[in-house]
């Protein structure tokens, strides 16, 4: 099951509108719609608030199914503590994968490899110009 459904799935069980959810997570009404029709996903800040407020793990959102996310082809064996971030960045290389773009992919995959080369300093400056880019 996609973010969407479980998404409006929780929605619908605590019986909360669409408005409701929207005002206290301070967006659009229409954000909330479109988290519900797929055309938008939230921000990860965003998901684990919103994990929070329906008292889930923001895992129970990122993972589709265990087939989709399985971390032992990333790495072998799962020998150390699997944080929601990279369960995040795990499904976004697989959403990679689903490109219809040749180009695209390949350009994405090579921007993927050369940050993986980066060492701390250089991530918290690329992660510091994203948040300026936003």
């Amino acid at each position: 099951m996609a973010f969407k459904d479980k998404f409006k799935q929780c929605r619908q069980e605590k019986k909360v509108s669409q408005k409701e959810l929207a005002t206290f997570f301070n967006v659009a009404q229409t954000t909330i719609s479109k988290w519900e029709k797929g055309e938008r996903t939230p921000n990860y800040e965003m998901l684990k608030k919103i994990a929070d407020y329906f008292q889930v793990n923001p895992n129970y959102f990122l993972v589709e199914s265990t087939e989709e996310f399985n971390l032992q082809m990333f790495n072998g064996n799962v020998k150390h503590h699997v944080d929601q971030s990279e369960i995040y960045v795990a499904n976004a290389i697989g959403h990679l994968f689903t490109l219809k773009d040749e180009k695209s992919k390949k350009l994405t995959l090579q921007i993927m490899e050369d940050v993986l080369h980066l060492d701390i300093p250089q991530l918290e400056a690329l992660s510091n110009l994203i948040k300026t880019m936003k």
